[in-house]
């Protein structure tokens, strides 16, 4: 690998949960109510909530503020 290069990054396996919500112009705590709810699945890492990749990939429509 030559100076100019970088090293191609690994695929994200999580999300924290503002990254969730700006993905779809969503608030935070919209994001965490689906969480809540289980309509998002999500781990706890000390006190960082995070959310799989392959559960965002799936969330398919961009959810809105009241649950429409």
């Amino acid at each position: 690998m030559s100076a100019g290069e970088s090293r191609p990054q690994p695929a994200r396996r999580a999300y924290r949960v503002s990254e969730v919500a700006a993905m779809y112009g969503v608030s935070t705590a919209t994001i965490r109510a689906a969480i809540a709810a289980g309509r998002i699945p999500a781990r706890r890492l000390g006190s960082v909530v995070l959310v799989p990749a392959d559960a965002v990939d799936t969330i398919g429509v961009p959810m809105r503020e009241g649950g429409r």
